[in-house]
Protein backbone atom coordinates (compact mmCIF):
# COMPACT_ATOMS: atom_id res chain seq x y z
CA UNK A 1 0.00 0.00 0.00
CA UNK A 2 2.85 2.41 0.92
CA UNK A 3 4.66 1.28 -2.06
CA UNK A 4 1.50 2.74 -4.33
CA UNK A 5 1.24 5.68 -2.39
CA UNK A 6 5.07 6.69 -3.30
CA UNK A 7 4.06 6.34 -7.03
CA UNK A 8 0.77 8.06 -7.04
CA UNK A 9 2.90 10.64 -5.05
CA UNK A 10 5.78 10.95 -7.73
CA UNK A 11 3.27 10.72 -11.20
CA UNK A 12 1.34 13.41 -9.26
CA UNK A 13 3.92 15.69 -8.78
CA UNK A 14 5.39 15.17 -12.19
CA UNK A 15 2.35 16.18 -14.03
CA UNK A 16 1.72 19.28 -11.83
CA UNK A 17 5.18 19.96 -12.39
CA UNK A 18 4.26 19.80 -16.14
CA UNK A 19 1.22 21.75 -16.11
CA UNK A 20 2.92 24.72 -13.94
CA UNK A 21 5.72 24.70 -16.26
CA UNK A 22 3.51 25.03 -19.18
CA UNK A 23 1.53 27.26 -17.40
CA UNK A 24 4.19 29.94 -16.63
CA UNK A 25 5.60 29.94 -19.82
CA UNK A 26 2.61 31.51 -21.21
CA UNK A 27 3.13 35.93 -21.97
CA UNK A 28 0.97 37.52 -19.20
CA UNK A 29 -1.89 39.18 -21.20
CA UNK A 30 -2.76 42.69 -20.11
CA UNK A 31 -6.30 41.22 -19.32
CA UNK A 32 -5.20 38.30 -17.10
CA UNK A 33 -7.62 36.70 -14.68
CA UNK A 34 -7.54 34.29 -12.14
CA UNK A 35 -10.19 32.50 -14.71
CA UNK A 36 -7.92 32.41 -17.25
CA UNK A 37 -5.39 30.94 -14.79
CA UNK A 38 -7.90 27.79 -13.91
CA UNK A 39 -8.69 27.17 -18.00
CA UNK A 40 -4.91 26.96 -18.77
CA UNK A 41 -4.41 24.81 -15.49
CA UNK A 42 -7.24 22.62 -16.61
CA UNK A 43 -6.19 22.41 -19.80
CA UNK A 44 -2.59 21.09 -19.77
CA UNK A 45 -3.72 18.95 -17.25
CA UNK A 46 -5.99 17.86 -19.47
CA UNK A 47 -3.10 17.36 -22.14
CA UNK A 48 -0.81 15.72 -19.58
CA UNK A 49 -3.23 12.97 -18.85
CA UNK A 50 -3.79 12.15 -22.18
CA UNK A 51 0.27 12.05 -22.48
CA UNK A 52 0.76 9.52 -19.41
CA UNK A 53 -1.69 7.16 -21.19
CA UNK A 54 1.85 6.07 -23.32
CA UNK A 55 4.51 7.28 -21.23
CA UNK A 56 3.55 5.78 -17.76
CA UNK A 57 3.49 2.14 -19.26
CA UNK A 58 6.87 3.00 -21.00
CA UNK A 59 8.21 4.02 -17.66
CA UNK A 60 6.64 0.67 -15.87
CA UNK A 61 7.94 -1.37 -19.45
CA UNK A 62 11.80 0.38 -18.92
CA UNK A 63 11.51 -0.79 -14.87
CA UNK A 64 10.43 -4.09 -15.69
CA UNK A 65 13.35 -4.48 -18.14
CA UNK A 66 16.10 -3.00 -14.76
CA UNK A 67 14.33 -5.47 -12.63
CA UNK A 68 15.10 -8.47 -14.53
CA UNK A 69 18.82 -7.13 -15.04
CA UNK A 70 19.04 -6.54 -11.44
CA UNK A 71 17.98 -10.25 -11.14
CA UNK A 72 20.49 -11.83 -13.39
CA UNK A 73 17.35 -12.74 -15.54
CA UNK A 74 18.32 -10.97 -18.48
CA UNK A 75 21.80 -9.58 -20.08
CA UNK A 76 22.38 -6.09 -20.39
CA UNK A 77 22.22 -6.02 -24.01
CA UNK A 78 18.58 -8.04 -23.95
CA UNK A 79 17.67 -5.39 -21.31
CA UNK A 80 18.74 -2.00 -23.59
CA UNK A 81 16.97 -3.85 -26.82
CA UNK A 82 13.60 -4.49 -24.86
CA UNK A 83 13.96 -1.12 -23.28
CA UNK A 84 14.80 0.93 -26.45
CA UNK A 85 10.99 -1.27 -28.16
CA UNK A 86 9.29 -0.03 -24.99
CA UNK A 87 10.56 3.73 -25.60
CA UNK A 88 9.94 3.94 -29.45
CA UNK A 89 6.83 2.36 -29.32
CA UNK A 90 5.65 5.32 -26.90
CA UNK A 91 6.99 7.90 -28.88
CA UNK A 92 5.10 6.60 -31.80
CA UNK A 93 2.10 6.48 -29.34
CA UNK A 94 2.49 9.91 -27.50
CA UNK A 95 2.98 11.61 -31.30
CA UNK A 96 -0.75 9.61 -32.24
CA UNK A 97 -2.03 10.61 -28.93
CA UNK A 98 -1.13 14.59 -29.79
CA UNK A 99 -2.32 14.45 -33.75
CA UNK A 100 -5.53 12.81 -32.04
CA UNK A 101 -6.82 13.89 -29.05
CA UNK A 102 -4.45 16.69 -28.03
CA UNK A 103 -4.53 19.14 -30.67
CA UNK A 104 -8.04 18.36 -31.53
CA UNK A 105 -8.54 19.05 -27.88
CA UNK A 106 -7.05 22.23 -27.95
CA UNK A 107 -8.47 23.95 -31.46
CA UNK A 108 -11.87 22.01 -32.28
CA UNK A 109 -12.36 24.43 -34.62
CA UNK A 110 -9.55 22.74 -36.82
CA UNK A 111 -9.10 19.13 -38.23
CA UNK A 112 -5.53 17.30 -38.15
CA UNK A 113 -3.65 14.58 -40.33
CA UNK A 114 -2.06 11.90 -38.82
CA UNK A 115 1.61 13.01 -39.55
CA UNK A 116 4.84 10.91 -38.73
CA UNK A 117 7.85 14.05 -38.50
CA UNK A 118 11.08 13.46 -37.46
CA UNK A 119 10.99 16.68 -35.38
CA UNK A 120 8.21 16.08 -33.45
CA UNK A 121 9.60 12.56 -32.65
CA UNK A 122 12.36 14.27 -31.94
CA UNK A 123 10.46 16.40 -29.17
CA UNK A 124 8.52 13.98 -27.91
CA UNK A 125 11.64 11.29 -27.44
CA UNK A 126 13.30 14.34 -25.46
CA UNK A 127 10.28 14.79 -23.17
CA UNK A 128 9.80 11.28 -22.14
CA UNK A 129 13.60 10.25 -22.42
CA UNK A 130 13.69 12.57 -19.32
CA UNK A 131 10.84 11.47 -17.50
CA UNK A 132 12.18 7.85 -17.80
CA UNK A 133 15.59 9.27 -16.81
CA UNK A 134 13.98 10.83 -13.90
CA UNK A 135 11.80 7.89 -12.98
CA UNK A 136 14.89 5.82 -13.27
CA UNK A 137 16.91 7.66 -11.01
CA UNK A 138 14.47 7.99 -8.20
CA UNK A 139 13.93 4.13 -8.47
CA UNK A 140 17.55 3.48 -8.08
CA UNK A 141 18.39 5.35 -5.18
CA UNK A 142 15.31 4.22 -3.41
CA UNK A 143 16.82 0.47 -4.23
CA UNK A 144 19.58 1.61 -2.74
CA UNK A 145 18.20 3.35 -0.13
CA UNK A 146 16.34 0.10 0.64
CA UNK A 147 19.34 -2.49 0.03
CA UNK A 148 21.45 -0.01 2.92
CA UNK A 149 18.59 -0.44 4.92
CA UNK A 150 18.37 -4.28 4.96
CA UNK A 151 22.69 -4.72 4.78
CA UNK A 152 22.30 -2.61 8.53
CA UNK A 153 19.77 -4.99 9.70
CA UNK A 154 21.18 -8.51 8.34
CA UNK A 155 24.26 -6.91 10.10
CA UNK A 156 22.46 -5.87 13.32
CA UNK A 157 20.68 -9.72 13.04
CA UNK A 158 24.15 -11.41 12.58
CA UNK A 159 25.57 -9.00 15.50
CA UNK A 160 22.87 -10.24 17.68
CA UNK A 161 23.05 -13.77 16.88
CA UNK A 162 26.71 -14.17 17.18
CA UNK A 163 27.02 -12.29 21.04
CA UNK A 164 23.92 -15.11 21.92
CA UNK A 165 26.08 -17.41 20.84
CA UNK A 166 29.05 -16.07 22.32
CA UNK A 167 27.06 -16.12 25.39
CA UNK A 168 25.70 -19.29 25.45
CA UNK A 169 29.69 -20.40 25.42
CA UNK A 170 30.80 -18.29 27.96
CA UNK A 171 28.30 -18.72 30.57
CA UNK A 172 28.27 -22.91 30.97
CA UNK A 173 32.16 -22.15 31.11
CA UNK A 174 31.47 -19.36 34.31
CA UNK A 175 29.38 -22.33 35.53
CA UNK A 176 31.53 -25.32 35.05
CA UNK A 177 34.09 -23.57 36.87
CA UNK A 178 31.88 -22.19 40.44
CA UNK A 179 30.72 -25.88 40.11
CA UNK A 180 34.21 -26.95 40.93
CA UNK A 181 34.40 -24.72 43.85
CA UNK A 182 31.26 -25.87 45.49
CA UNK A 183 32.53 -29.80 44.40
CA UNK A 184 35.93 -29.15 46.56
CA UNK A 185 33.87 -27.42 49.18
CA UNK A 186 31.50 -31.03 49.29
CA UNK A 187 34.75 -33.47 49.65
CA UNK A 188 35.88 -31.30 52.71
CA UNK A 189 32.81 -31.59 54.33
CA UNK A 190 32.62 -27.60 54.67
CA UNK A 191 30.49 -26.05 56.61
CA UNK A 192 30.32 -23.22 54.25
CA UNK A 193 28.93 -25.26 51.43
CA UNK A 194 25.03 -23.74 51.66
CA UNK A 195 26.64 -20.27 51.34
CA UNK A 196 28.28 -20.90 48.77
CA UNK A 197 25.67 -22.95 47.25
CA UNK A 198 23.24 -19.71 47.91
CA UNK A 199 25.53 -17.43 45.81
CA UNK A 200 25.88 -19.67 43.13
CA UNK A 201 22.08 -19.37 43.23
CA UNK A 202 21.99 -15.60 42.92
CA UNK A 203 24.63 -15.82 40.13
CA UNK A 204 22.59 -18.43 37.82
CA UNK A 205 19.57 -16.36 38.52
CA UNK A 206 21.67 -13.12 37.01
CA UNK A 207 22.97 -15.29 34.13
CA UNK A 208 19.69 -16.95 33.02
CA UNK A 209 17.53 -13.25 33.64
CA UNK A 210 19.54 -10.38 33.77
CA UNK A 211 22.29 -11.64 31.16
CA UNK A 212 19.43 -11.90 28.59
CA UNK A 213 19.46 -7.85 28.62
CA UNK A 214 21.16 -6.22 25.89
CA UNK A 215 22.65 -3.85 28.50
CA UNK A 216 22.05 -3.73 32.63
CA UNK A 217 23.46 -0.98 35.30
CA UNK A 218 26.83 -1.21 35.79
CA UNK A 219 26.37 -1.19 40.01
CA UNK A 220 23.83 -4.55 39.07
CA UNK A 221 27.38 -6.38 36.78
CA UNK A 222 29.45 -4.88 40.22
CA UNK A 223 27.45 -6.70 42.38
CA UNK A 224 27.14 -9.84 40.59
CA UNK A 225 31.72 -9.62 40.58
CA UNK A 226 31.35 -8.67 43.99
CA UNK A 227 29.26 -11.64 44.82
CA UNK A 228 31.21 -13.44 42.95
CA UNK A 229 34.76 -12.58 44.75
CA UNK A 230 32.88 -13.47 48.24
CA UNK A 231 32.16 -16.65 46.52
CA UNK A 232 35.63 -17.93 45.18
CA UNK A 233 37.09 -16.14 48.74
CA UNK A 234 35.43 -18.93 50.62
CA UNK A 235 37.06 -21.26 48.70
CA UNK A 236 40.51 -20.26 49.41
CA UNK A 237 40.02 -18.71 52.81
CA UNK A 238 43.52 -16.86 54.32
CA UNK A 239 45.72 -18.53 51.32
CA UNK A 240 44.42 -15.85 48.88
CA UNK A 241 44.06 -11.68 49.33
CA UNK A 242 41.54 -9.89 47.06
CA UNK A 243 41.67 -6.16 46.92
CA UNK A 244 38.65 -5.08 45.35
CA UNK A 245 37.63 -1.13 44.72
CA UNK A 246 35.62 0.89 42.60
CA UNK A 247 35.27 4.68 41.66
CA UNK A 248 31.33 4.84 39.82
CA UNK A 249 30.30 8.16 39.20
CA UNK A 250 27.45 6.98 37.54
CA UNK A 251 26.18 3.55 38.77
CA UNK A 252 22.91 3.92 36.86
CA UNK A 253 25.38 4.01 33.77
CA UNK A 254 23.99 0.57 31.39
CA UNK A 255 26.83 -1.85 30.26
CA UNK A 256 26.88 -4.63 28.51
CA UNK A 257 26.31 -7.95 31.05
CA UNK A 258 28.67 -10.55 31.73
CA UNK A 259 31.71 -8.95 30.43
CA UNK A 260 33.95 -7.32 33.48
CA UNK A 261 32.91 -10.48 35.07
CA UNK A 262 34.94 -12.76 32.43
CA UNK A 263 38.48 -11.37 33.22
CA UNK A 264 37.93 -11.38 37.27
CA UNK A 265 36.92 -15.35 36.90
CA UNK A 266 40.29 -15.60 34.95
CA UNK A 267 42.26 -13.89 37.48
CA UNK A 268 41.10 -16.53 39.91
CA UNK A 269 41.42 -19.44 37.46
CA UNK A 270 44.64 -19.00 35.93
CA UNK A 271 46.47 -17.02 39.48
CA UNK A 272 44.50 -18.34 42.59
CA UNK A 273 44.06 -22.08 41.58
CA UNK A 274 46.95 -22.55 39.48
CA UNK A 275 49.51 -21.54 42.95
CA UNK A 276 50.72 -23.31 45.00
CA UNK A 277 51.28 -20.40 47.43
CA UNK A 278 49.83 -17.64 48.66
CA UNK A 279 48.22 -15.25 46.12
CA UNK A 280 46.98 -11.59 45.23
CA UNK A 281 44.28 -11.17 43.19
CA UNK A 282 43.42 -6.56 42.53
CA UNK A 283 40.49 -5.90 41.24
CA UNK A 284 39.92 -1.99 40.24
CA UNK A 285 36.53 -0.78 38.50
CA UNK A 286 36.44 2.99 37.85
CA UNK A 287 33.87 5.18 35.41
CA UNK A 288 34.01 8.61 35.08
CA UNK A 289 32.33 10.74 32.77
CA UNK A 290 31.19 7.55 30.65
CA UNK A 291 34.73 6.28 30.00
CA UNK A 292 35.31 2.31 31.98
CA UNK A 293 38.35 2.08 33.39
CA UNK A 294 39.31 -1.77 34.63
CA UNK A 295 42.19 -3.34 35.73
CA UNK A 296 42.72 -6.70 37.21
CA UNK A 297 45.90 -8.15 37.99
CA UNK A 298 47.24 -11.46 39.59
CA UNK A 299 50.33 -13.32 41.09
CA UNK A 300 50.52 -16.60 39.12
CA UNK A 301 53.51 -19.47 38.98
CA UNK A 302 56.77 -18.04 37.30
CA UNK A 303 56.39 -21.74 35.02
CA UNK A 304 53.27 -19.93 33.48
CA UNK A 305 53.41 -18.79 29.82
CA UNK A 306 51.21 -16.33 29.18
CA UNK A 307 50.46 -17.34 25.57
CA UNK A 308 48.31 -20.17 27.43
CA UNK A 309 45.88 -17.67 28.37
CA UNK A 310 43.94 -17.74 25.67
CA UNK A 311 41.32 -19.81 26.40
CA UNK A 312 38.37 -20.16 24.39
CA UNK A 313 36.26 -17.84 26.97
CA UNK A 314 38.75 -14.74 26.22
CA UNK A 315 38.65 -15.54 22.82
CA UNK A 316 35.15 -15.28 22.96
CA UNK A 317 34.84 -12.29 25.23
CA UNK A 318 37.43 -10.18 22.66
CA UNK A 319 35.25 -10.89 20.09
CA UNK A 320 32.30 -9.55 22.24
CA UNK A 321 34.26 -6.60 22.76
CA UNK A 322 35.09 -5.46 19.26
CA UNK A 323 30.73 -6.08 18.24
CA UNK A 324 29.60 -4.16 21.57
CA UNK A 325 32.18 -1.47 21.97
CA UNK A 326 34.51 -1.32 18.62
CA UNK A 327 36.50 1.80 20.18
CA UNK A 328 37.39 -0.29 23.41
CA UNK A 329 41.20 -0.96 24.17
CA UNK A 330 41.93 -4.42 26.02
CA UNK A 331 45.65 -4.48 27.56
CA UNK A 332 46.71 -8.50 28.76
CA UNK A 333 50.22 -8.94 29.55
CA UNK A 334 53.03 -10.28 32.11
CA UNK A 335 54.87 -8.23 34.35
CA UNK A 336 57.44 -9.81 36.97
CA UNK A 337 55.03 -12.11 38.69
CA UNK A 338 51.98 -10.48 37.53
CA UNK A 339 49.41 -10.78 34.97
CA UNK A 340 47.80 -7.63 34.36
CA UNK A 341 44.49 -7.11 32.05
CA UNK A 342 43.30 -3.37 31.63
CA UNK A 343 40.12 -2.50 29.95
CA UNK A 344 39.16 0.73 28.89
CA UNK A 345 35.69 0.96 27.28
CA UNK A 346 33.94 4.65 26.09
CA UNK A 347 30.71 3.85 27.40
CA UNK A 348 28.95 7.00 26.18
Amino acid sequence: MLRLLYHLLFWTAYILFKVVLNVTAEPLQEDWAMETLWHDSLTFLTIQLFFSISSVPAVYGIFYCIEKYFNDQWSLTVVLFISLIFFGLAVVSINIINYQWVLPYLYPDRSFKLVFESGSHLYHAFNLGALVGIACAVKLVRKQLRSKINEQILTKEKVVTELKFLKAQINPHFLFNTLNNIYSLARKESKETPEVILKLSKLMRFMLYESNNSFIRISEELRLIEDYIALEKLRYSNRLRVDFCTEIDNPDQPVAPLLLIHFVENAFKHGASESRFDSVITVKMTLVNGTLDASISNTMEEHRDSEERESIGLHNIKRQLELLYPKHSLSIKKEDRFFNVNLIIPLT
